[in-house]
């Protein structure tokens, strides 16, 4: 009389437990959709920013900087490398590590492709400038650094 109910309790059971875990794993992919971020930010393929000219004057150095790509860039990091040594150091624009690209009155504004613009850095704290290497980047809600574009450029005649 009882034996066909122990077999029913038993698949019942397991229905209970499959709906329980696809239960679960559906709440987890919706937490997980939630919390990630939609899409990574990444720089453009087209981005190339390059040294046009430079001059060196005492302990500062004049840059023309031409946006040699297809897409605005909106700064980038500068980082220096000495005669005498290997290291690289960052070249600061007013005490910041990043430069952005400004307008007549100081405000941020893009480099367009194939514009230029000037820049003046010190490098008073170094003994010299041998190289520099240049990371650009844009403004996407955020810093966003354009590591593969990043570009290195042997520097004469600014030592000490």
């Amino acid at each position: 009389m009882f034996k066909g109910k122990r077999g029913v309790s038993v698949v019942v059971g397991y229905v209970l437990l499959i709906v329980i875990v696809i239960s679960i794993s559906i709440a987890v992919y919706a937490w997980m959709k939630v919390q990630l971020p939609k899409e990574s930010e990444e720089c453009p393929e087209g981005i190339s920013l390059i040294i046009d000219s430079y001059s060196c004057q005492g302990k500062e150095i004049n840059i023309t900087f031409q946006n040699k790509g297809f897409f605005n860039v909106d700064g980038f990091i500068a980082r220096i490398k000495n005669a005498s040594d290997s290291r690289t150091y960052p070249l600061k624009n007013e005490d910041s590590d990043l430069s952005y690209f400004t307008d007549e009155y100081g405000a941020n504004s893009p480099l367009k492709p194939n514009e230029k613009e000037k820049m003046v850095f010190s490098y008073e704290e170094y003994t010299g400038i041998a190289e520099i290497e240049l990371e650009p980047f844009i403004y996407e809600d955020k810093v966003v650094l354009c590591d593969k574009a990043i570009i290195s450029q042997i520097i004469r005649e600014c030592s000490g």
